[in-house]
């Protein structure tokens, strides 16, 4: 099988024991947690509309991926280059949350999160070169690609079909949501309702349910509604004549979002009572 080439076992092998945890630390490099953080430090110190762009691109990214692995679920390699067991009972707790993952192993999640993340960054961010921005984006891919081979939770396979399905999600939704910046944060946002609401879909009629889908879609449709809000908050300040929005449309929306999500929760819950008995 080509997955299981031996690059495990050879990462693993080079790797001193002791260099367990600062591995598993690396690898949060590409956690979701971790790089909502950094675009949210991005959307308060430097560019509002890009960090929105990129974190809607993100997940839309993240629902391609869970998708394919509900649709193909691929094990994951069996070869563990540490066990929570190892480590003394509080650093357990937080190396069984930094690394155990279950489920399919293809492709690498994490490896789809760092290059949408950081070649966006390396595009956006007003510092140093572009040359030396995107070198140190490919670094932080290989990196946290490599961590997760070291840590014996993806096979390389996996790995490089995350980059690439990243790369591609990146390229493909910059094509569509184009150039023009006031349509750039809208059309990023539907995109992501767009993969967001069909992931939903394959989890609920493919795949086994998983609240985690649920939870993904129903954020992107909140973040959505809240940036609509937003925008209708700062027509407040245009002539009655030129605003779009009202403070009442506000609260439309909202209550449009809040209400989606609840048939959602509903439906979602109903087709995982009814469908072991169909």
């Amino acid at each position: 099988m080509v997955r299981g080439i031996g690059e495990v076992t050879w990462l693993q092998q080079i790797i001193p024991d002791a260099l367990a945890f600062p591995v598993a630390a690396l690898t949060q490099l590409g956690s979701l947690w971790f790089v909502t953080l950094v675009l949210y430090v991005v959307y308060k110190r430097y560019n509002r509309s890009e960090a929105l762009v990129t974190w809607g691109i993100l997940m839309a990214g993240t629902a391609c991926w869970r998708a394919i692995k509900t649709a193909y679920p691929i094990p994951r390699p069996e070869q563990p280059f540490a066990t929570a067991a190892d480590f003394p009972i509080i650093l357990s707790r937080l190396y069984e949350f930094f690394v155990i993952d279950t489920g399919a192993g293809f492709p690498s999640g994490h490896a789809v999160t760092t290059a949408i993340v950081y070649l966006s960054l390396a595009r956006i961010l007003p510092v140093s070169t572009s040359v030396k921005r995107y070198s140190a984006a490919i670094s932080v891919i290989a990196l946290v690609g490599m961590t997760r081979i070291i840590l014996g939770v993806h096979h390389a396979v996996d790995v490089v079909a995350g980059a690439l399905l990243g790369q591609m999600v990146l390229s493909i939704a910059g094509g569509v949501i184009g150039s023009q910046p006031s349509r750039r944060v809208k059309r990023a946002l539907v995109i992501a309702i767009a993969l967001t609401a069909f992931n939903l879909f394959v989890v609920l009629f493919v795949g086994p349910f998983n609240v985690e889908d649920l939870i993904l879609f129903t954020v992107t449709l909140t973040v959505a509604g809240w940036w609509q809000a937003k925008q209708a908050d700062w027509m407040i300040s245009i002539p009655y004549t030129q605003r779009q929005m009202s403070r009442p449309s506000i609260r439309v929306v909202l209550s449009l979002v809040i209400l989606t999500q609840a048939i959602i929760a509903v439906f979602a819950t109903g087709v995982t009572i009814l469908l072991p008995s169909i």
